[in-house]
């Protein structure tokens, strides 16, 4: 199994920045499913690797 050694990113940490630099605010993107307003980045909070991206 292969793992990151160093900065670990979530796959809804991914999928939030790369709405961000879409434009898009991924907190306002939801789908109805089970009764529920659900999100594509999940309900964890928001921690976006932009700033890694950018300093690359």
């Amino acid at each position: 199994m292969m793992r990151p050694v160093v900065n670990p990113v979530d796959s809804h940490d991914a999928n939030a920045t790369i709405l961000r630099l879409k434009g898009l605010d991924h907190t306002k993107l939801t789908y109805f499913y089970q009764g529920r307003d659900r999100r594509l980045t999940d309900v964890h909070v928001e921690r976006e690797f932009t700033k890694f991206l950018l300093n690359v």
